[in-house]
């Protein structure tokens, strides 16, 4: 998918005594001290072995300062549950060194088993398998560890590698909300107007300009005048998701976010597969979006925004404003994915709707705030919050933008299932409700 990220060259070394080193010249003074204390000369027998392990560390030389290696992963950018494979190459500081390697990777990378281990003169080469289980942005590194002097002088060096990005791995979806009105454009989509296409809608009378392959000479010859076939055109749908990362809820895997995330990922594949423009517009800090477009690489484009909506923390207020109008087009259906706990969310939406959009509410709040069983301050307080939020589904619905839970356990099809079958009516005012 990508060059592998790599750390190489020069590796500076600080060595330092071991812990063996320590123990053994803590054994020496000892033995000494007991020894000039008591003038019991046989107590430096005790310090012969610490002494003989002092002199061999000392009369070997400096070890070096420099490490030469090569430390790679086999991918800078993947999806979740991708396995790469992280190879580290060391040439041996001296030919009784010894060399320990291993992996540290940050959460939501893991290594699957012990590494195969190639030795060959001056040089040692680890290699891991890591299984990639969580979307984000990653600084994975390796520390190595080098002996000499039988482990009498150790030196721990750690490089990092080239940054990772793992994208969220979409789903497949058979249906989406599409809007009542769509655009003149090339898509999958038929209209409700007769045009050129390929879907039949109907038989008229030929008039002058009619092409001949329109003819349809079966119904011609019963009726004994010429008729055409009338088709439906094929458009495309303006397809937006929203993702509000004011906020990100819930346990890790599984939280608002992460939801927030693979629902934006799932549904730029399934429009841009249908032959739509996906967009995307991220909500948290500064509003980030890329305009509504057609191709593959659209959906490469969305998941690299996608990654970055928690790197920013600002508290402004949101300005739609600041969009430009490619973003947000004006039959364009606006899939919002917010566990609306924030009240700047509320706003955009309120604002959508006045600029006519089709709105749609993913609510990922996956679970209620944790409580004291038993205790009634915390069941009143319970009670308070889920009147709360059953005050913003209200509200919502005033607005006309329907809500669907995304319950644990569903894939987005079964989330939008209840509102995919029906087109999404545009229509500006207080209420706009799913049509028919």
């Amino acid at each position: 998918m990508s060059a592998p990220s790599e750390g190489r060259g020069q590796v500076p070394l600080r060595w330092h005594a071991s812990p063996a080193l320590r123990t053994f010249a803590l054994l020496a003074v000892v033995a000494f001290g007991f020894a000039l204390l008591t003038d019991k000369a046989s107590l430096i027998v005790f310090a012969a072995p610490a002494l003989g392990a002092l002199a061999a560390a000392g009369r070997t030389g400096r070890p070096a300062k420099v490490l030469s290696m090569t430390a790679a992963l086999s991918e800078t950018r993947c999806f979740e549950r991708d396995i790469l494979v992280l190879r580290v190459d060391v040439r041996l500081p001296a030919a009784s060194a010894d060399v320990d390697v291993r992996p540290v990777l940050p959460y939501g990378l893991v290594v699957d088993a012990e590494p195969k281990v190639e030795t060959r003169p001056g040089h040692i080469t680890f290699e891991w398998d890591v299984r990639v289980h969580r979307w984000g942005t990653y600084q994975p590194s390796v520390q190595v560890t080098c002996g000499v002097h039988a482990g009498m002088l150790l030196a721990v060096a750690q490089v990092e590698l080239a940054g990772l990005r793992v994208f969220p791995r979409p789903t497949e979806l058979a249906r989406m909300p599409i809007p009542a009105d769509l655009p003149n454009r090339v898509g999958l989509h038929v209209s409700s107007r007769a045009g050129a296409g390929t879907e039949f809608a109907g038989i008229r009378t030929y008039t002058s300009g009619d092409q001949l392959r329109q003819v349809n000479w079966k119904a011609s010859a019963r009726h004994g005048q010429l008729l055409v076939n009338q088709r439906l055109p094929d458009q495309a749908a303006d397809v937006v998701a929203m993702i509000d990362a004011y906020a990100d809820v819930g346990p890790i895997g599984t939280s608002s976010l992460d939801l927030s995330v693979h629902g934006a990922s799932d549904l730029a594949q399934a429009a841009l597969r249908n032959g739509d423009r996906a967009g995307l517009v991220v909500l948290g800090g500064l509003i980030q979006w890329l305009p509504a477009e057609l191709g593959s690489r659209q959906f490469y484009r969305i998941v690299e925004l996608v990654l970055d909506a928690r790197d920013e923390d600002f508290d402004l207020e949101p300005n739609l404003d600041r969009i430009p109008r490619g973003a947000l087009p004006q039959r364009a259906v606006v899939i919002v994915f917010s566990p609306l706990v924030d009240a700047r969310t509320v706003g955009v939406l309120r604002d959508l709707r006045a600029r006519g959009r089709s709105v749609v509410v993913v609510d990922v709040l996956s679970g209620e705030p944790a409580v004291n069983a038993g205790s009634e301050q915390a069941d009143l307080a319970l009670r308070m919050w889920r009147i709360e939020r059953r005050g913003i589904w209200i509200l919502l619905a005033d607005l006309g933008i329907p809500v669907v839970r995304w319950e644990r356990g569903l894939t987005l099809e079964a989330v939008l299932g209840p509102i995919s079958q029906r087109r999404m009516a545009r229509r500006s005012g207080a209420f706009s409700g799913v049509s028919s």
